[in-house]
């Protein structure tokens, strides 16, 4: 049994998608045998409870009194430990300028603690504001020094690599690590029918599932009243918490589209299958372009939703070359037609739908991370002996099917 300290700057009952994907994984070691600790700050409500997974809410509000009380109680364990950082600045508080927390994993590595990285968002873009400006160069500093504290680093998406590879160094292994799914894929028929019979009992229904960024609600802004015009019989849904402003904002434009512009707000994580499901299309437009740190996205593709998402320079190579979603530019124009023409080819819908089913088991699922993050047996390794690694892997996990 191999004993985790998962550091991260948000738990349940707290929502977010770190917290989501730190319980997930941290549920998963524990199942595959692993002893989990998290460490993170309190949150209001009941926190979940699970077999080998013991939390720590004690990193506060991630000031200099709370992490020497976190230091004090990680000394009480047993050396080397093991920490897995999940970073993403804006996480840990001070205005996303936690420089005291970056120190404080730095000194912790100089007094022998084993810390690995996992970089879901490295730091901001010198763009915008002289704020932005001082905060990207303050952001580039911490990361720096916690990519000094790593033994290795794990990368949510590859598209960091060379934006880290200045402040990584020589001899530090940097990796892609899958991020998975913190959807379900357990939809129930009825609910699904029930949904369509609310949102859109006669036409076609698109959805759209994430984060509602200024970026993301720029484009849906102007993209959603094209693609309604295109189709008259037609609904769109926008599923999550803050989705009603999104819609009023449309609304609010467009009221001839009342009664076909529809918004969920925030729901139970456990009916968001449901909800992805009744939707014969998600259009998942990004400004930045779609990455494997998507997990809206991915969320879509493990149910077997056809995706409409944005291309980038930072969208990886797997995206086209597995013809699983439709990539357009980040236009208003070229998402609604993209939408309207893939509406009227049931063929391809269906094909997309397990195009992408297939993608997400082959690249993205859970089991993925674990083989990374879990000991195999180096011997198989050295042989090559695939099916030898899969076995020791298998055998080492015990994953509840």
């Amino acid at each position: 049994m191999n004993l985790w300290h998962l550091i991260t700057s948000e738990y349940p009952p707290k929502l977010g998608g770190v917290s989501d994907y730190s319980r997930l994984l941290g549920e998963a070691l524990a199942l595959s045998g692993e002893e989990v600790h998290v460490w993170c700050p309190p949150a209001l409500g009941e926190q979940p409870s699970f077999p080998g997974v013991t939390i720590h809410p004690t990193l506060g509000r991630f000031g200099p009194s709370a992490l020497w009380k976190t230091g004090r109680q990680l000394d009480r364990f047993h050396g080397p430990r093991r920490l897995f950082v999940q970073w993403v600045p804006h996480g840990y508080g001070w205005r996303s300028l936690n420089l005291a927390f970056c120190c404080w994993v730095y000194c912790r590595a100089l007094r022998g603690d084993q810390v690995e990285l996992m970089v879901h968002e490295p730091f901001l873009r010198f763009t915008g504001s002289i704020k932005q400006y001082i905060a990207a160069a303050l952001h580039r500093l911490m990361t720096g020094l916690l990519c000094r504290s790593a033994r290795r680093i794990w990368l949510s998406t590859p598209a960091w690599e060379p934006a880290l590879r200045p402040y990584t160094p020589r001899g530090v292994p940097t990796q892609w690590l899958p991020v998975f799914s913190t959807v379900s894929t357990n939809s129930d028929p009825t609910a699904v029918s029930a949904v369509r019979q609310r949102y859109a009992p006669e036409g076609p229904l698109v959805g759209r599932f994430g984060k509602w960024s200024p970026g993301v609600n720029h484009l849906l802004g102007e993209t959603v009243p094209l693609f309604l015009q295109r189709l008259p019989a037609a609904s769109f849904l926008l599923i999550g918490s803050g989705s009603e402003r999104t819609r009023d904002r449309i609304l609010s434009k467009n009221e001839t589209l009342r009664g076909r512009v529809h918004a969920t707000g925030d729901v139970p994580l456990e009916e968001v299958p449901n909800l992805l499901t009744a939707c014969d299309v998600l259009m998942q437009p990004l400004p930045e372009g779609l990455t494997t740190r998507n997990t809206s996205v991915l969320a879509g593709l493990a149910n077997g939703r056809p995706v409409v998402s944005t291309s980038s320079p930072l969208t990886e190579a797997l995206w086209s070359e597995s013809r699983a979603v439709v990539l357009v530019r980040p236009d208003p124009t070229e998402l609604a037609d993209a939408t309207v023409q893939l509406l009227g080819r049931p063929g391809e819908l269906y094909r997309l739908g397990q195009a992408g089913k297939e993608l997400y088991a082959n690249r993205f699922d859970l089991k993925h991370t674990l083989k990374a993050l879990l000991p195999v047996h180096i011997e198989l390794c050295h042989r090559n002996d695939n099916r030898g690694v899969e076995r020791a892997i298998a055998s080492h996990i015990r994953l509840k099917e």
